[in-house]
């Protein structure tokens, strides 16, 4: 995954400003990235030749038509240890031990193509974000992304351009000439948050192009959720209570 700026007309730099100041109590601003794996996405290709078996299948012959049981009740009364039961039972563990297994290696393969991204997400914003796995659990992964202060003006070129990146700095070092700090910190807090609703848009979208070009063994189905600090806990929580009960119902 690549974002190209390219085309853009140069600007004048202004090289007695400094990007990398940050006025005095300027607020850290995050927001947290919730991951949830899905599933693994169906092989289209062998999706279709399955379905073109089924539909080139024969019928069954008599020989493969199912018998039924014509014991009477009484010779099935304390049959529940036959083949046919035993089978039966066995059968439906493996399926769910096989089930099991496969969701184990789904999640396994998730987490190391999310490692892998982490530090590419920070080099696509050019290091004007941080990005820490905070929390994992079954196949939710909560990332905690940051706009580090001191790298607004980078932010502001990746999300919008140079040349929004190069009129930013003019208002900022204008803002500095005439030491009007109090209006420094209120352009500041007018576009930041902007900024952080943009960064989310392209993390949303990025993030699954991105685990599913660094996964070995399959793409993923998954969801991406960016939500604020006060909500993120009420989320979290709901979604990991949910998923409980799922893995509870889903017992033998």
């Amino acid at each position: 995954y690549s974002r190209s700026r390219t085309d853009r007309p140069s600007m004048v730099h202004f090289e007695h400003f400094k990007p990398a100041m940050k006025t005095k109590d300027t607020p850290n601003y995050s927001f947290y990235l919730n991951i949830i794996i899905l599933g693994s996405a169906p092989d289209t290709k062998s999706s279709l030749s399955d379905a073109a078996a089924t539909e080139q299948a024969p019928p069954p012959t008599s020989t493969e038509l199912v018998v039924k049981d014509s014991s009477t009740p009484e010779k099935q009364k304390n049959n529940l240890l036959s083949p046919n039961f035993k089978n039966n039972l066995f059968d439906k563990m493996g399926e769910k031990a096989a089930a099991y297994m496969a969701e184990k290696t789904m999640l396994s393969r998730a987490t190391n193509a999310l490692t892998e991204i982490v530090p590419k997400l920070v080099t696509e914003f050019k290091t004007s974000i941080k990005v820490q796995q905070r929390f994992s659990s079954g196949p939710v992964f909560v990332l905690e992304v940051s706009v580090l202060p001191s790298s607004i003006v980078s932010l502001v070129e990746t999300a919008q351009g140079e040349e929004a990146a190069e009129k930013y700095k003019a208002v900022m070092a204008g803002l500095e000439f005439l030491n009007c700090t109090e209006s420094m910190k209120e352009v500041e807090r007018e576009i930041v948050p902007k900024l952080i609703d943009q960064v989310k848009q392209d993390l949303i979208k990025m993030v699954p192009e991105m685990m599913n070009e660094q996964s070995k063994g399959g793409k993923f189905e998954m969801d991406c959720i960016a939500l604020e600090d006060q909500e993120e806990a009420r989320w979290l929580y709901t979604f990991l209570e949910f998923n409980a009960q799922m893995m509870k119902d889903a017992k033998i």
